[in-house]
């Protein structure tokens, strides 16, 4: 059975009681091990939206520097893995 649940619910505003630090997470997981090629575009783009959120999130939530570091990785890893995506043949 397939999973259904899809990203823009995963960031509804009712089902996060505070604002939640690792949503990202859970956009970049879907995003890199999406195999469907016609999906992957749209979490990758989803995923650097939550990304930058994460980043740009106000005190105090704000990310610590451990934790930024880990997000600046994971976008360089999304970029990567789009770019590996575009030159895999057909």
């Amino acid at each position: 059975m397939e999973n259904t649940t899809s990203l823009p619910q995963l960031f509804s505003p009712l089902t996060k009681p505070e604002p939640s630090l690792a949503l990202w997470k859970v956009a970049y997981a879907l995003a890199i091990h999406e195999q469907d090629p016609s999906k992957k575009p749209a979490l990758c783009e989803q995923a650097r939206r939550a990304i930058n959120d994460r980043i740009l999130q106000p005190t105090p939530f704000a990310a610590s520097h451990l934790e930024r570091r880990v997000l600046e990785e994971a976008l360089r890893q999304l970029t990567i893995h789009m770019h590996i995506e575009d030159l895999t043949p057909r």
